[in-house]
């Protein structure tokens, strides 16, 4: 049975998203086919797909895409290949992938925001919207495509909590509101009523701003939502003096700075499970996911804080000591 690569796509991207897996997800499954499709093209057959051509196919994308996203598209690959045997368009022995090894992954030291400089990184905003989105960012954690959406009826200060629906799992959260986000939320929803009138609550939380040459510095939209977030991040980090060198700035530098300074706070606190809280809060699958987000490893993290200043063998001190030598 001939079936063309187009045609397999298809139905491998609809037969995902029927088992419920994210919009993220099925893009980045796109991308490696649009990879796939400029070596083999559209319309070759997917039973002539060879180890040969995977080859070509992960060698022409790392020609411009860094190991760890060659190996998203080899995963997708895998993926891909793996239902095309299960729906037989693949015999069960034909995997072309077979014996193809990820690629290595250099360790980097992730950049973060240091929790010394938060209260400046607000400091440096450039209005009050843009200080809102940046704690949103630092005490929230949540991705880009979480904070947009965010409305003023999501919002229950007297409870103490703000809803939150987190695409990417397709999970709904009532996260709890910190009192630092509270001061912060407070601030920002008395200027808000100040500049639009009283809140509405179909009003987005983090509103754009109007446009226009004879608008004034803090006029909003509330009815459109922000956009671009990664731009006013910049803008208040460039304010701060930060100097962010090749790191990605954007939503997903403040997540991953919040996220690791309060690790750190529950860890020196010696919280039990501060690192199964901070993956709640992070909204991961699993603690492997949150140990690499963070760029630490909890066992040696356990270790560290157990022994650093501290006596490895207690049992070999006071009493048990044996004088060797006698005084005098």
């Amino acid at each position: 049975m001939s079936i063309e690569i187009s045609f397999a796509q298809k139905e491998y991207l609809l037969w995902r998203a029927g088992q419920g897996y994210s919009l993220h997800t099925t893009s980045n499954d796109r991308t490696a086919f649009m990879v796939m499709n400029k070596v083999l093209g559209a319309h070759a057959d997917v039973a002539a797909i060879t180890q040969e051509s995977v080859h070509r196919i992960l060698g022409i994308a790392a020609e411009t895409r860094q190991p760890s996203s060659v190996n998203n598209i080899h995963a997708t690959l895998s993926g891909f290949f793996k239902w095309c045997r299960m729906v037989k368009y693949l015999t069960p022995d034909n995997d072309p992938l077979l014996g193809l090894r990820y690629r290595k992954v250099p360790k980097q030291e992730s950049t973060r925001i240091p929790l010394s400089d938060f209260p400046l990184l607000l400091d440096s905003a450039d209005n009050p919207r843009d200080r809102i989105l940046v704690a949103t960012g630092l005490y929230l954690f949540l991705r880009t495509s979480e904070v947009e959406p965010l409305r003023i009826r999501d919002l229950k200060l007297d409870e103490g909590t703000i809803s939150a629906t987190i695409y990417k799992t397709g999970d709904h959260d009532v996260m709890p509101i910190s009192s630092e986000y509270d001061k912060e939320l407070r601030r920002w929803l008395t200027h808000y009523a100040a500049s639009c009138g009283e809140l509405k609550p179909h009003w987005y939380l983090v509103p754009a701003k109007l446009r226009g040459k004879n608008t004034k510095h803090d006029m909003y939209a509330p009815e459109v939502k922000i956009s671009h977030t990664e731009r006013h991040i910049e803008r208040t980090l460039t304010n701060m003096g930060w100097d962010r060198g090749t790191t990605r700035v954007g939503m997903h530098l403040l997540r991953k700075s919040g996220a690791r300074a309060w690790f750190d706070e529950l860890n020196n606190q010696t919280v039990d499970g501060a690192l199964k809280i901070v993956q709640a809060h992070l909204h991961h699958k699993s603690v492997v996911m949150t140990e690499r987000y963070l760029g630490l490893t909890a066992d040696r993290v356990k270790r560290d804080r157990i022994l650093r200043g501290e006596s490895m063998f207690p049992s070999l001190t006071g009493e048990n000591v044996i004088q060797l030598r006698k005084s005098g």
